[in-house]
């Protein structure tokens, strides 16, 4: 876990986390100021501003991962990090990913780890 391969990949994991939230970022905050009509910031306020950038972020967020996670040839990684990401909200698992639908619990959880997770 600790070599050399291992810190490669982890930043490499996080270069592609900081892609995705500095798109998502540039994306949303025009969206929000220019497609709402509301100016302000996550600092100084108003709350409508805060409340709209975070429900415009929500499935921003997890289509931009596991798009660069695809690029950057992670896919598996990171469908797996959004279906969880996801499914978190309330959102069943099944209705995110196809892979999901009529599979048994013992099923899932034996894919579920077989995915790396470091």
């Amino acid at each position: 876990r600790w070599s050399l391969p291992w810190a490669f990949e982890m930043c490499y994991v996080c270069m592609i986390f900081g892609f995705t939230g500095s798109t998502t970022m540039f994306l949303v905050r025009p969206a929000v100021s220019k497609g709402l009509k509301l100016e302000g910031s996550m600092k100084d306020g108003p709350w409508s501003y805060r409340v709209a950038t975070f429900v415009v972020m929500f499935p921003v967020y997890p289509l931009l991962l596991l798009g660069f996670g695809t690029v950057f040839n992670r896919h598996v990684y990171f469908r797996s990090f959004a279906v969880k990401m996801l499914s978190r909200f309330g959102i069943p698992k099944g209705k995110i990913d196809p892979w999901y639908r009529g599979k048994s619990p013992d099923e899932i959880k034996v894919y579920e780890s077989s995915i790396r997770k470091w």
